[in-house]
């Protein structure tokens, strides 16, 4: 997530709240988007039917890894589907030696990132290989990567604007790598270009009519991982063609590409 543009998009939110409706939540600046007490604390179960799987599904998966990047949309088809994706534990066996390799002395154990990230899919009921596969596209495999040169309020492994720098993420290493996945899921309440604060990839893939003040119906990000990848790093996904917007234009096909078991060919080497 990197794009000033990003406070752009979100700004009408403000706009589109009824000027004289009762306190909520969502018209506060102090308890909006936030890891305790985020819109949608769980991925909508209808959308869980086609784009999660319990981490422990070992059935739940391809082997064979792709060397090819892929176009996620096609007409609003969207591929690759999920019993198309490598395994959970397949797909973290293969990108574990570069993420040992880019984090360096930050990550001395490398199980703690896979369970931290195991853990906050099974409470989000987000699919664990989701959230790797975001956090390869966004921090290439280092847990304690810096804030975002190019507006400097992205940080933390997701990037997320108003997240937590690593070292002030929590106490312990688990704290920290908790914490960053939660804000990415969740958001934050810190208030960046606009008061509520930044909505997380959990409310985007889930189409939360709170955040998206045009038709939600008509919105590409709403039920699937790609779109929803898109509005996350680039604030909006202006239709099928995902290589559209703010950034990379290879960034979905990236995300979606490691799925079925891409490498991006930059990502550090290992000895």
């Amino acid at each position: 997530m990197h794009y000033t543009t990003y406070f752009l998009t979100l700004a009408p939110l403000a706009l589109a709240l009824p000027q004289n409706a009762p306190a909520t939540q969502t018209q506060t600046a102090s308890a909006p988007w936030n890891t305790d007490a985020g819109f949608n604390a769980v991925l909508d179960p209808a959308i869980q039917k086609d784009w999660y799987r319990d981490f422990n599904a070992t059935s739940a998966g391809q082997t064979s890894p792709s060397t090819q990047l892929i176009n996620p949309s096609h007409n609003g088809v969207w591929n690759p589907a999920i019993n198309n994706w490598l395994t959970w534990s397949n797909m973290w066996e293969l990108h574990e030696p570069e993420i040992k390799r880019a984090s360096k002395d930050k990550l001395p154990d490398s199980n703690v990132l896979k369970n931290a990230i195991e853990n906050q899919s099974f409470k989000s009921k987000v699919d664990a290989r989701l959230i790797l596969s975001l956090f390869l596209n966004e921090a290439a495999g280092n847990v304690a990567i810096g804030c975002n040169k190019l507006n400097g309020v992205a940080c933390g492994m997701f990037q997320m604007m108003g997240g937590r720098k690593f070292d002030n993420a929590g106490a312990t290493l688990e704290e920290k790598l908790n914490n960053m996945i939660r804000d990415m899921l969740y958001g934050n309440h810190i208030a960046v270009g606009q008061a509520n604060g930044t909505p997380g990839y959990l409310d985007i893939m889930s189409g939360n009519k709170q955040i998206f003040w045009k038709n939600p119906t008509k919105q590409i990000w709403s039920g699937n991982p790609f779109g929803a990848a898109r509005f996350y790093t680039g604030g909006d996904a202006p239709n099928y063609d995902l290589t559209v917007g703010n950034g990379d234009k290879n960034y979905v096909s990236k995300f979606a590409s490691r799925l079925v078991g891409w490498q991006d060919p930059w990502a550090p080497e290992v000895n």
